[in-house]
């Protein structure tokens, strides 16, 4: 695969990080494995070092069991306020379900100022699945409480969330694991599956 020019904005943004670590092989292999995830570096507006660049997201989150009780349908603790911080840094929220769209769950718990969209997510064969419903917009990374859909598209799978429960902080765990892998290309967090370059 030829290297990308530098009149390429991912080009320009190579050459210069390449520059800024004097090119030597050991430093251009991490480069090149940071800009393989979405942390990626450029210079400060002196020019005299690389920052990071936080990358802003699609996030899809699954519904039942994630957002709300499965079964009783409560919003989950920190989910608004996660929203809110989200949204604030950036990030595009998306809500899908297998049972399909639920505009109702997000109108009932006021949270349709924050949701951009609603989708049907699929419930087998995730990955090829998702390619196949032509979505208008992939997500970066995904909510889920089953760990095989964050592990098949990226993401972080959270305790199943059943019934009310006010000491529940899961959300505040998903806020946390996303900020540093936007911020870092990478997250120490065991439950997060990062985004598979298919």
């Amino acid at each position: 695969m030829p290297f990308p020019s530098a009149q390429t904005p991912v080009g320009a943004i190579i050459e210069a990080v390449l520059a800024g670590h004097n090119g030597t092989r050991a430093r251009e292999a991490g480069v090149l494995r940071r800009l393989a995830h979405p942390g990626i570096l450029r210079r400060d507006l002196c020019g005299r070092r690389n920052v990071p660049v936080k990358l802003k997201m699609n996030i899809f989150f699954d519904v039942d069991y994630t957002l709300v009780g499965g079964m009783d349908g409560s919003l989950r603790p920190g989910v608004r306020e996660v929203f809110q911080r989200l949204k604030k840094d950036g990030h595009h929220i998306y809500v899908w379900s297998g049972v399909g769209p639920r505009w109702h769950e997000v109108r009932r718990h006021q949270l349709e100022s924050l949701v951009i969209d609603c989708f049907t997510k699929p419930i087998t064969d995730y990955y090829q699945q998702m390619k196949a419903m032509n979505l208008p917009v992939e997500p970066d990374l995904v909510v889920d409480d089953f760990p095989q859909v964050a592990q098949a598209l990226g993401g972080i799978s959270v305790a199943p969330y059943t019934f009310e429960n006010a000491n529940d902080r899961e959300m505040e765990r998903v806020y946390q694991t996303i900020s540093s892998y936007a911020q870092n290309g990478h997250s120490d967090d065991h439950r997060f599956a990062p985004k598979l370059q298919k």
